[in-house]
């Protein structure tokens, strides 16, 4: 398992692709929304596109990223965005205010993007402002959050029992 970690964070500090080929059963969602939602709570990607075979499931997959950030291990390492979320109790609809300014903070069904949050200085926190968004794969070209891009991209169970059964579907998905 810490090889795994450890070959995620390399993969992601160098903005390469990284595909995790374990066992069905094998965590691979698991590890894969913890390390997107570390990658975004830490400020070192700001955009991140969650891609399955359908927009449901990307969008489970997201819910999945968004609980991430209200556990309590979470909340105690990175306050800035799991305290705010966490005061909420799932009403994403009421108004935060920090320092007299909202936190902004939003999550529907396929977008969550994290509090505004600014340090004793005055200055943005790493994570402020930061969006994951869910897409089904075959919607993911143009994807934008204001003036950004999407720097991580995950892609989980892109392919369907009866796909994975067949070797062209599988270089189809693949390329």
């Amino acid at each position: 398992m810490d090889d795994i970690l450890a070959e995620m964070e390399a993969a992601t500090k160098d903005s390469r692709p990284y595909q995790i080929l374990v066992r069905r059963g094998g965590c691979k969602t698991t590890l894969t929304e913890c390390c997107a939602a570390y990658y975004i709570a830490t400020g070192r990607r700001k955009f991140c596109v969650v891609c399955s075979i359908n927009a449901t499931q990307a969008k489970q997959i997201l819910a999945d990223i968004a609980r991430v950030f209200t556990g309590d291990t979470f909340v105690e390492d990175y306050p800035d965005v799991g305290l705010p979320i966490s005061l909420l109790d799932g009403h994403t609809r009421r108004e935060q205010r920090q320092g007299g300014h909202s936190v902004d903070y939003r999550q529907t069904a396929d977008t969550v993007v994290l509090p505004t949050i600014t340090d004793a200085d005055g200055n943005p926190v790493p994570s402020s402002g930061s969006c994951i968004k869910s897409k089904a794969l075959s919607s993911v070209r143009g994807s934008k959050h204001g003036t950004l891009r999407p720097d991580l991209v995950v892609l989980d169970d892109l392919q369907t029992t009866e796909s994975a059964q067949s070797p062209e579907q599988v270089a189809k998905t693949l390329s």
